[in-house]
């Protein structure tokens, strides 16, 4: 389900390690996964048989998941796991898989692999710490193109106490 900036994860039916174990697992919750977040669900062709999407999954989380793939540039042992010919692995192709993985895994990938649950962004969100002080972080996040940059406050354990310990006493 979507509104107009957020993605509601439903929670998995199965365990990361079930859905890789059963193929046929995998495909049940992949189909109901896309049907309760109202996304397109089919299964592409490539070179006139079906795309293993299992196997497509399974390789690719191995690795990391898709993000730390492109990252690191680790199409090539994607690529080795499917004997395509050589002809068919050209940057055009390589681009069609990936399309076709964020269309039809990248949502799975985050609620099975990396176990994600509520409300995220429907896009990729990375950051990077910039720098540390004593009472937190500098950091940069980027939201698909979008730059942004701010702070991170520590909350000491001591601040978390106090403010519990008062809403308590509020409450009596």
């Amino acid at each position: 389900m979507c509104n107009n900036t957020r993605w509601i994860y439903p929670s998995p039916v199965a365990t990361y390690e079930q859905v890789v174990a059963d193929k046929d697992l995998f495909m049940s919750t992949l189909v109901n996964l896309h049907s309760q977040m109202g996304t397109k669900f089919w299964i592409p062709k490539v070179r006139f048989e079906d795309m293993n999407l299992h196997k497509v999954f399974c390789k690719v989380t191995s690795h990391g998941g898709i993000e730390q793939i492109v990252r690191e540039k680790k199409w090539k042992d994607v690529f080795d796991t499917f004997n395509f010919p050589c002809s068919q692995r050209n940057p055009i192709f390589i681009l069609h898989v990936r399309k076709l993985y964020y269309s039809l895994l990248h949502n799975y990938e985050i609620i099975y692999f990396f176990k994600a649950r509520g409300l995220f962004p429907p896009f990729p969100v990375t950051g990077v710490l910039d720098g540390i002080f004593d009472r937190g972080y500098f950091i940069s996040v980027t939201i698909e193109s979008e730059k942004l940059q701010g702070v991170l406050y520590l909350q000491s354990l001591s601040t978390v106490t106090q403010e519990k310990l008062n809403a308590e006493e509020e409450a009596v």
